[in-house]
């Protein structure tokens, strides 16, 4: 190629950079003007803030630090570490303490840090990044569980995952360290997506699957070893005792398990107009039929990885509580990371560096 031709290109890629961030700006700001005016927040959101509080100002991750009781009330260790970094960087700047104002400014801090949290991970891949952070800012004004929840960063994970693999394949340590961080997200969630991976593994490359299955382990117990130790010096159990409570009463109020309204409340969380569409169960499960049509049209082998994914999630709802709503939006979040990165792996406007 001509110096004339590799100038021209880097000149495209940097406008197309230049873009996709100003994009993703103006949908960063629509998120900050959404979550200003926001009043009403989950519930279990409260009890995020008040361990991240405590475990700054206290230095204890527990609910109430005066007592004894060493319970971790929050689902997912990661989310809570990300609120208690905006929770820390908020206090240096003098915004400390029990308000609504200051519980919208750890969240929206929030969203930020778990953009940033994944960027080294994409630092040769830029114009991919910024692409998969569309949806991301995009459904961060109005879908909860990626503000308040894990969703977010279970979508920057899966995209990360899904990158990782199609660059160095199973064999990569850092796809393996990668993956086992999933368990401190949602650990539901990282048995789906390793069991996606053993089996497309199994069928495509299957004398690597003891390989990975021993870095895999390695990798799973040294970031084990990093969060018990970052437990042991908060004073909490490495393991939230909120997975047992919920195992232990899983119809709770709604007296169905999730997979009954799993095509419904994905629909209503991701669809405008939602409330009609929700309402005709055919056209809410047309609507996931048309993105899985669209998934396995872009090339052949993305077929396989939306099966898997679709399968199991079925298979992990039929047994989970269907009132936990951040749950509708984690799933969908991870369809939502496979379309982009079939998206991205396929198209040829996203140059490396």
């Amino acid at each position: 190629m001509s110096i004339k031709g590799i100038g021209e290109r880097n000149e495209n890629k940097d406008l197309l950079v230049f873009a996709l961030s100003l994009l993703c700006f103006l949908l960063a700001l629509r998120f900050h003007f959404f979550v200003q005016q926001e009043n009403s927040f989950f519930d279990d959101i409260f009890i995020y803030l008040h361990v991240a509080y405590n475990a700054v100002n206290h230095g204890v991750m527990s609910y109430f630090p005066v007592s004894t009781r060493s319970a971790l009330l929050a689902s997912s260790p990661l989310k809570l570490l990300v609120l208690c970094g905006s929770t820390y960087l908020l206090k240096v700047f003098g915004y400390v303490g029990h308000t609504l104002q200051n519980a919208r400014n750890v969240i929206e801090l929030g969203v930020y840090l778990q953009f940033f949290l994944f960027l080294p991970i994409w630092r040769k891949n830029m114009g991919k990044y910024l692409f998969v952070s569309i949806p991301y800012f995009y459904y961060a004004s109005g879908l909860l569980g990626i503000s308040e929840f894990e969703s977010g960063l279970i979508y920057f994970w899966m995209c990360s995952v899904i990158l990782i693999y199609n660059q160095e394949g199973v064999k990569s340590r850092s796809f393996s360290l990668l993956l086992a961080l999933g368990g401190l997200i949602r650990p539901e969630v990282a048995v789906i997506v390793v069991a996606i991976v053993c089996v497309k593994t199994f069928l495509e490359q299957r004398e690597d699957l003891r390989y990975f299955l021993k870095s895999l382990a390695v990798a799973s117990l040294m970031i084990l070893a990093v969060w018990v130790g970052i437990a042991h010096h908060y004073q909490v159990w490495p393991i939230p005792v909120t997975w047992w409570a919920k195992a232990a009463a899983p119809l709770l109020f709604d007296n169905h398990y999730m997979i009954y309204y799993l095509l419904e409340r994905m629909t209503a969380s991701f669809v405008p107009g939602h409330e009609w569409i929700a309402a005709h169960k055919a056209l809410t499960a047309a609507y996931f039929l048309v993105v899985i049509f669209v998934l396995c049209t872009v090339k052949r082998s993305w077929s396989l990885i939306v099966f898997l994914t679709v399968a199991m999630i079925a298979l992990l709802t039929s047994r989970m509580a269907a009132n936990f709503w951040w749950y509708y939006h984690n799933f969908g979040m991870i369809l939502i990371a496979v379309l982009a990165m079939a998206i991205v792996s396929e198209g040829m406007v996203f140059y490396q560096k």
